[in-house]
């Protein structure tokens, strides 16, 4: 008899905390809204990430190619000016 009781606390003990039965008691509105927050926590983590990677990329190409490219736009504004100037 002790044994039935035990199994059949532990047994309630357990659907009690289950996350089916939590979501079960919910209504659905409730269970719709929090999909939607994680939709968008998962988007706004995305959109993290995506906007991270385009920074290092860009960090990337100006450590490699920034001062060469900077240097011959720097001559192309001079060129110009000094042609406007003349001109």
């Amino acid at each position: 008899m002790a044994n039935t009781d035990e199994a059949d606390r532990k047994r309630r003990h357990l659907s009690s905390i289950s996350p089916t039965a939590a979501t079960m008691n919910k209504p659905s509105s409730m269970r719709i809204d929090e999909d939607k927050m994680l939709v968008a926590a998962v988007l706004q983590f995305q959109n993290q990430m995506l906007f991270l990677n385009n920074m290092r990329r860009l960090w990337l190409w100006l450590i490699t190619f920034g001062e060469s490219w900077l240097m011959t736009w720097n001559h192309v504004l001079i060129t110009q000016r000094t042609c406007r100037d003349m001109g």
